[in-house]
Parts: C-alpha cells; sequence; structure tokens
C-alpha cells in the first residue's frame, strides 16, 4: 500500500528534489513494516514529518548544488539540528506526542526535586546558617563533666555524666583567670507563672547571670539589656523576647517600664530582644536575674548552663584545658569540685544538637529517593533512545553529526528535567509548611524554624539538581544511542529497538534501583518494628481512663505543707463528685511524663558515704489504686500517714524491695534517707538523714518514660510535701472529656490557681515519643516513594522488553508456548535484576541502620524478620508492576507475526 497522499505532498512541497525519492522510500518501507506488526501508522508519519529537519535538507541541498555532487553533510553542519533552540522546539513537539513517556518522566523528577526541595530547604535554615550572634562561630556551650555517674546505677545519670550544669562560681572564675575567654555567662532554664494583666500563663524563660548578654552581644529590638550590676544585685528587672511581646502584649511599643509579675514577683520590662535570641532555647520568651533566694543565695550549686565567647585567635582545645585547670584550683579549697570536669561545644552544635542527626538521615534518605529518580529516568531515556534508533540512523546517514543526535537526546531529557524542577518548586512551597509542622510536633521549639523557607539559594539547589539530573540521566544513554553505525541500524530495521546492550544497561539500572529502594524500605521497616515494640510496652500502670492536671499555686498563698494539704483534700472531694468518676487521687509528679525528686538512700548498717541515688515521689492514699499499680505486699498509704507527729514511712517499689531487702521481707524493714537532698559540684548530698519504715510494695513503673527500664521507686505520703500537686482522675468515660470539668472545679475552689497543663496520661506519655514517630514517618514516606519509584521502573523496562520482543514472542506461541508462561517468563526476567539489587540493598541497610541505632527500640540492627518481610514485600511490588505489563505478551498474535515474518 503507498504512502497517503498528505505525507507525498508535504514531502513534495518541503523536501529540495534531492531527497524527495529517498525520504519517500524509506516512509513507505516502514511504514508497510508497521502494518504488517499491526502498529499505527497514521500518527507515526505526522511525527516523522514534523521530526524531519527541512532546512538542514535544503541546506544540505544547496551545498551539493554548489558542489556539483552528492557528500555527505558537513560534521559541524548538523543539518540545523545542533542548534539550542531548534532541540528544544522538536524535543518538546516529541514529548507532548508521547504524554504517557513524558507524564511518567516529570511526575519521577517533580516527587524527588521537590522531597530535596523541602529537606534542603530546612538544612540550610537549620544547619548551614550561621548563628545570628555577634563572632557565633567564637561562642562555646560549657558542660561540666562528673566522673562518678559513669558508673551510676541510673541510666539518666549515666547518659548525662558529660553534660553536667556549673555552678555560678565557676563561672565567674573562668572570666577573670583565662585570657582565652573574652566573656562568659549562664541561663538557668525556668518556667514561671507569668502575670501581666491578662489570663496567668507557666511561661517558660530564664535567670541569667552577669556576662551572658555580653558574650552573645545581640542587641534588643526595644529598650536596653540588663546591667551588670543589676543582675549581680538580683534586680526585678526582665527583658521579653519577641514572641511574648507579640503575643501577650500586641507588639505594645510602650511596654518599657510597665510591670509584670514572674511567680508572684514584680518586674520591670526594660527592653525586648528579637526572635533570633534563642538561648537557651527557642521556647525562652523572657530572661531575669535570679531571684534573691535562688538557690538560697548560694554560688556554689550546678544550675547553670554556662557560655563562654573565646579570644579571636584562641584555640577551643588550649581553652579547654585552661578551664579545666580553673576548676582544679577551685577543687583545691571545695572538694565537691573533685569528680567535675569541663568540656567545651561550639554553641552552633548544641543549638541544633537534638535535631541535627535526624535533619542530616532524612537528607540522606532524600538523595537516595533522587538518585532512584535520576536512575528510573536514565531508564526511560535508555527505552526511548532505544525506540528512535532508526530515526537517529536515517538522520545519521543524512549527514547529522554525532552532537546534533547526542543533543537530540539530551534536549529530551533537559525539558523534562526543567519542567520537572517546576512542579517539583510548586510541590515544595505546598509542603513545606506540613513539613516544619511535622518536625515541630516532634520537637516543640524546633531551633532555627523561623530561618527555614524557599529562598534564592535553596531554589539554585532545585534548579542545579534539575541540571545533574538531566546530565547524569540523560547523557550516557545520548552517547549510546549515537554511537551505533547508522547502516547497522537501518539494516536492522524495526524488528528490534535496542537488543542485548540496551536490556544489560536496563537490567543494571533495574537493579540498582532496586539496592537503593531496599535500604530505605529495610531500615524503615526496623523504626516500623521499633514502633510496634514500643506500643506493646507495660508501662506498669493503666493510664488510658486516667486524666490528669497539673496545678501551680500563687506564691505565698499556701505557705505550708498542711495548707497544701488541705487544698489537695477539698479539691479531690469536688473531682469526686465529677459523672463517671472512679476515684481520685494526688501525687507530686506522674509516672512517663518525666517527673520524679532523686533522693540519697542507705542501708542502717550503712554510712553516707554508701548511698545511692533513688526516684521518689509523693502521693495521696488512693493513688496507687487510681493509677492501676498493683499493691503486692503490705498497704497503701492511710490519711495519718505523713502527720508532724507520725513515723517517716514509704511504700516501695520492687525493684527497691529487691535491691534494698534481697534476703527478708520488706513491709516493716527500716532505711536512711537524705533531709534536705542537693545539687552541689555536680553531685547529690544532703545534710542529715531519716529513718523510713516500709509499709507497702507496689509493682515496678516506667517513671521516667515508657522506653526506659523500670528504676528502684520509693513513694512517700503526700500530706507532708509542699510541692504543687498534681490531681489524678480515674473515669469510667472518655477522660478526654472530663477535663473541662475537672478545671471548672478547680476555678470554683480558688480561681487564683493556675491549671499548668491537663490531659489524657496515656496520650501525654506517648507524645514524649513524638521525636521518634516524626522520623519514623518521613523514613516511611521516603521509602515509600522510593519503592513507588521503583515499581515505576520495573514496570517501564518490562513494557519496554516486552514491545521490543513482541516479534520473539509471536514465534515462540506460534510454535506452541503458552500465553501464561511467556508472561510468567517477562516477569522472571525482570525480578532478576531486581533480587540482586534487593540482596545487596539488605547489606546496605544494615549498614545504615547505624545512623538509627539510638531510635530503635526492642530490636536489633541485624533482625532477620524485619529484613525478610522488606524483601518479600520488595518482590511482591516488583512482581505486581511487571505482571501488568506482561499480560501484553499473552496478547499476540503468532498469525501476524508470521505474517510479518
Amino acid at each position: 500500500m503507498s504512502l497517503p497522499r498528505f505525507v507525498r505532498v508535504v514531502v513534495e512541497r518541503l523536501a529540495p528534489p534531492e531527497f524527495r525519492d529517498d525520504l519517500l522510500a524509506d516512509l513507505e518501507d516502514v511504514a508497510a513494516r508497521r502494518r504488517r506488526s499491526g502498529q499505527g501508522v497514521g500518527w507515526w508519519l505526522v511525527g516523522e514529518l514534523a521530526r524531519t529537519p527541512w532546512f538542514g535538507l535544503w541546506s544540505q541541498a544547496r551545498r551539493l548544488r554548489a558542489a556539483g555532487t552528492r557528500r555527505e553533510m558537513p560534521a559541524q553542519g548538523g543539518g540545523g539540528m545542533d542548534g539550542i533552540g531548534t532541540g528544544f522546539r522538536v524535543a518538546v513537539r516529541s514529548l507532548l506526542r508521547r504524554p504517557q513517556y513524558a507524564g511518567v518522566a516529570v511526575a519521577t523528577l517533580a516527587l524527588s526535586i521537590g522531597a530535596a526541595t523541602v529537606v534542603f530547604g530546612v538544612l540550610e535554615g537549620v544547619l548551614l546558617r550561621p548563628l545570628p550572634y555577634e563572632a557565633g562561630q567564637r561562642l562555646h556551650r560549657v558542660y561540666g563533666t562528673n566522673r562518678a555517674w559513669r558508673e551510676a546505677e541510673q541510666e539518666v545519670l549515666r547518659a548525662n555524666w558529660d553534660a553536667v550544669d556549673v555552678t555560678q562560681e565557676y563561672l565567674a572564675n573562668i572570666r577573670t583567670r583565662v585570657g582565652a575567654v573574652e566573656a562568659s555567662g549562664g541561663v538557668h532554664p525556668f518556667t514561671a507563672r507569668f502575670e501581666d494583666g491578662g489570663e496567668p500563663v507557666r511561661l517558660p524563660g530564664a535567670y541569667v547571670l552577669e556576662g551572658l548578654f555580653e558574650a552573645l552581644d545581640l542587641p534588643p529590638l526595644l529598650g536596653r539589656l540588663p546591667t551588670a550590676e543589676e543582675i549581680r544585685g538580683r534586680a526585678p528587672v526582665v527583658v521579653l523576647g519577641e514572641a511574648a511581646w507579640t503575643n501577650r502584649l500586641g507588639r505594645d511599643e510602650g511596654v518599657l517600664g510597665r510591670t509584670v509579675s514572674l511567680d508572684g514577683r514584680a518586674h520591670t520590662v526594660v527592653g525586648v530582644l528579637p526572635g533570633a535570641f534563642a538561648f537557651p532555647t527557642e521556647l525562652a520568651r523572657w530572661w531575669a536575674p535570679p531571684p534573691p533566694d535562688f538557690a538560697a543565695g548560694r554560688t556554689d550549686v550546678a544550675l547553670f548552663r554556662g557560655v563562654v565567647r573565646l579570644a579571636p585567635d584562641a584555640d577551643p582545645a588550649a581553652a579547654a584545658v585552661a578551664l579545666e585547670g580553673v576548676l582544679e584550683a577551685m577543687a583545691e579549697s571545695d572538694p565537691t569540685y573533685a569528680p567535675m570536669g569541663v568540656r567545651l561545644e561550639p554553641l552552633a552544635d548544641v543549638v541544633v544538637g537534638d535535631v541535627r542527626d535526624g535533619i542530616q538521615l532524612l537528607f540522606l534518605a532524600v538523595g537516595v529517593v533522587v538518585l532512584i529518580a535520576i536512575v528510573n529516568l536514565a531508564n526511560l531515556v535508555v527505552a526511548r533512545g532505544a525506540r528512535r534508533r532508526g530515526e537517529l540512523a536515517m538522520r545519521a546517514a543524512l549527514g547529522a553529526s554525532r552532537r546534533a543526535l547526542v543533543w537530540d537526546v539530551m534536549a529530551e531529557t533537559a525539558v523534562l528535567a526543567g519542567v520537572g524542577c517546576g512542579v517539583g518548586i510548586l510541590l515544595a512551597t505546598q509542603l513545606l509548611d506540613p513539613f516544619l509542622a511535622l518536625l515541630e510536633r516532634g520537637n516543640p521549639g524546633f531551633p532555627r524554624a523561623a530561618n527555614v523557607g524557599l529562598n534564592p539559594l535553596v531554589l539554585g539547589f532545585s534548579v542545579g539538581l534539575a541540571g545533574l539530573t538531566a546530565v547524569l540521566a540523560g547523557l550516557a544513554p545520548a552517547l549510546a544511542a549515537s554511537r551505533r553505525p547508522p547502516w547497522e541500524a537501518l539494516q536492522q530495521g524495526r524488528r528490534s529497538r535496542g537488543g542485548r546492550t540496551t536490556r544489560r544497561t536496563q537490567s543494571a539500572l533495574l537493579m540498582a534501583e532496586a539496592l537503593m529502594a531496599m535500604v530505605l524500605l529495610a531500615t524503615s521497616t526496623l523504626l516500623l518494628r521499633s514502633a510496634a515494640h514500643v506500643a506493646s510496652i507495660d508501662p506498669g500502670y493503666d493510664g488510658e481512663a486516667v486524666a490528669y492536671l497539673a496545678l501551680e499555686t500563687p506564691e505565698g498563698r499556701y505557705p505550708s505543707a498542711v495548707d497544701m494539704d488541705v487544698l489537695g483534700r477539698a479539691l479531690q472531694a469536688r473531682l469526686t463528685g465529677l459523672p463517671g468518676t472512679v476515684s481520685v487521687a494526688r501525687a507530686t509528679s506522674m509516672p512517663g511524663l518525666g517527673g520524679a525528686s532523686g533522693e540519697l538512700v542507705w542501708g542502717n548498717d550503712q554510712s553516707m558515704d554508701d548511698a545511692v541515688l533513688r526516684w521518689s515521689t509523693a502521693v495521696s492514699p488512693g493513688y496507687f489504686r487510681t493509677m492501676g499499680i498493683p499493691l503486692v505486699a503490705g498497704r497503701d498509704f492511710e490519711e495519718s500517714d505523713g502527720a508532724e507527729d507520725a513515723l517517716p514511712v514509704a511504700v516501695v517499689s520492687e525493684l527497691f524491695a529487691r535491691s534494698h531487702f534481697p534476703e527478708r521481707d520488706p513491709v516493716g524493714a527500716t532505711f536512711q534517707t537524705g533531709v534536705g537532698a542537693r545539687m552541689e559540684g555536680g553531685s547529690i548530698v544532703t545534710d542529715s538523714a531519716r529513718t523510713v519504715t516500709v509499709v507497702g510494695v507496689v509493682a515496678d513503673v516506667r517513671q521516667l518514660a515508657v522506653v526506659l527500664e523500670p528504676d528502684p521507686m520509693m513513694y512517700q505520703p503526700i500530706s507532708a510535701d509542699r510541692s504543687d500537686p498534681y490531681l489524678v482522675v480515674r473515669t469510667r468515660e472518655d477522660p478526654a472529656d472530663i477535663l473541662a470539668a475537672a478545671r471548672a472545679e478547680v476555678q470554683a475552689e480558688d480561681p487564683t490557681l493556675l491549671v499548668e497543663s491537663a490531659d489524657v496520661l496515656h496520650e501525654a506519655a506517648r507524645r514524649l515519643l513524638a521525636p521518634l514517630e516524626v522520623r519514623m514517618i518521613l523514613i516511611l514516606v521516603l521509602a515509600g516513594l522510593a519503592a513507588l519509584l521503583t515499581v515505576a521502573g520495573v514496570y517501564g523496562v518490562v513494557a519496554y522488553v516486552v514491545s521490543d520482543r513482541t516479534h520473539e514472542i509471536g514465534v515462540r506461541m506460534a510454535l506452541g508456548a503458552r500465553a501464561g508462561g511467556e508472561s510468567a517468563r517477562m516477569v522472571r526476567q525482570a525480578l532478576g535484576p531486581v533480587v540482586v539489587g534487593a540482596l545487596l540493598g539488605l547489606g546496605g541497610a544494615f549498614l545504615a541502620s547505624a545512623l538509627l541505632e539510638d531510635a530503635l527500640f526492642g530490636v536489633g540492627r541485624l533482625d532477620p524478620l524485619t529484613y525478610v518481610a522488606a524483601f518479600v514485600a520488595m518482590l511482591a511490588v516488583a512482581a505486581a508492576a511487571a505482571w501488568l505489563p506482561a499480560r501484553r505478551a499473552a496478547s499476540v498474535d503468532p498469525m501476524e507475526v508470521l505474517a510479518e515474518e
């Protein structure tokens, strides 16, 4: 069958006479083969006419006429196809005719570039941008170390032995004795009852020492900073943060001189600091000198987070040695400093210390996703280049240079990368705020979040990443597509679009995809199993039906333990009358929320030097029943326990009993505990002792956090404790429904009482695990994206193989092969590189899991079940992706193939 008339008309009108017959003959030959194989001809002819370099052919014809002969087109000419503008125009037209191919490529690039842009935006704003303080690179945190804590029984002490606070006395000494220190100061984080005429709130802030503002050197937005004399004299002045000034005072510029109250003490506002001032944390909203009674006026108590600014030419290592020398000199006159040491850490590292590893991990993970996207795009380009071999060969035969052919292939990749980059940036603008909100959920007060945005540097990163993607994904396939001799491709015709070389290339790329995807999939499965273990932990109490309210009393309103006990009993009576209430109790700390007091404990036959630290909390009668903590032996507290004339008694946990009374009944046993325990020089000391009798034993609970093993606990009567209490309510209804009514009852009893927080205990304890959960969510999302891209790669490869090997499949079926068998063979061939890549990826996942070791709970890095599950999941989704296009193998008609032959 001849060509349609419109094709002949176009060729006769647009082609020079020297090339008309050749073009028509080539088009007619290829069109005939396409008809015999059942492929469409009409749109293909339109595409071929659109891609033909008409202007280049006329230029070549003029050169041939001038030379009086027909010769090959000069290499530098390229038939006009090596022009950048022409290449782009042709690429755009070609992609518009193949929307499925273009859509998959753009989606792949958009997802990966969008994710990378969001994560890099956080990386740049949080980790790469310098601190806002003057000479920020010379600022260092001063940490105390306590060698005695390295071998302590309590896990929390062992974990923090090299991150101990320092004393005011020490910071003053290094300011005067160490020449490498230009300025030094310190802060004590503190959450105070803040009153400014509106509703009282608990507001985090810090008590500051002399030299802090000088060391950080950030000017205020309004007013001034406290003077050294005011700080030394502990004057009642305060500097507000920009957030407090905005949220509480509506950015009133007349705030200077206004009086606000911190824990009942009136303070005069003298200045407002910009939001960039975020020391000790982003949550701080005010800074003031310590009150006169802070630490009982003592300067040798380790309560401050120190900071120093070193001289410009100072070596931090040498400065640390000098700081250690000051400590040794102080230990000569005060032995409490003897076990102490000191270390310096750049403030920039400290500010982001809690989030740095997580951000870097996310950046590595998103880098893996980008690499998968590059490999995926390269696979698409390889398949596309194989399909265009005949076209490229014809152009080469007509004289097009290799450079022109390479650019012809690269232009499509460049267009895809550009469009994918644009869509990815638009996607990033929509994802950045939710991403930041998720990070802040995992880390309240997420450091330097205000710096995060799509600034020119971040956008430049996205554009550069798109360019790199285009080069890495397109250059090698373009060179390969242009390297083959034109006569070989023309001689082979349309039967094979790539052959073994193309299939080997695609298999190698698919194996690389599977390897990288398996790394993310296996590590995310480790996090999933870890989360499952956390969810299955028995904390030792039943907090799902328990609500709590943390109360704060005004300064001086309830001065004694007796007054506080009377208030507590009245509040318990009010809450007991609420509908659905089962029982109400009081405590000075809640399990799972990190609260407890440290008490020194030793046996009757031991000295105070043999004392060990035990966690303690004060509770009311009925607390264990309300919390669902089983009573193992003895009795609960009675109303008379804790009275002034009553003997000191305690209820202890099973771990406490086994530790201190291993060979006797603990009920009725006695032990010694310190009175007035406090921190000095990084150690807990006490002035005197009292004898305590054990009246009961209860089950162990995870007091500090649900992921920490239970510690030995002692419980004391709350009636002898002056601390602000927690009200604990067990209810038959949803505990969240009782919170509003409980708040109202508290206010009805005393409107000056502040409900600092109110929540369901189970949910509040789990919320402390949000950093682990957020990290898991983000890694899972990236792992899912990587798996999705890998599935798309498998689908594309199998679809290409089926299309390329249609003739072979038809012949095999004509010889008796079953359609299902051919489909299964296609799936097996596609899964081969996936299996190899996945097996290699398991090894990579084990190495990568070292970065997640601190986030794993109840599961080791080398967990067989995790790796088997991830491997099976990868093969399952890959098999599903391969099966869909492989079904086309079953639809091949052997008779049509034989007719074509």
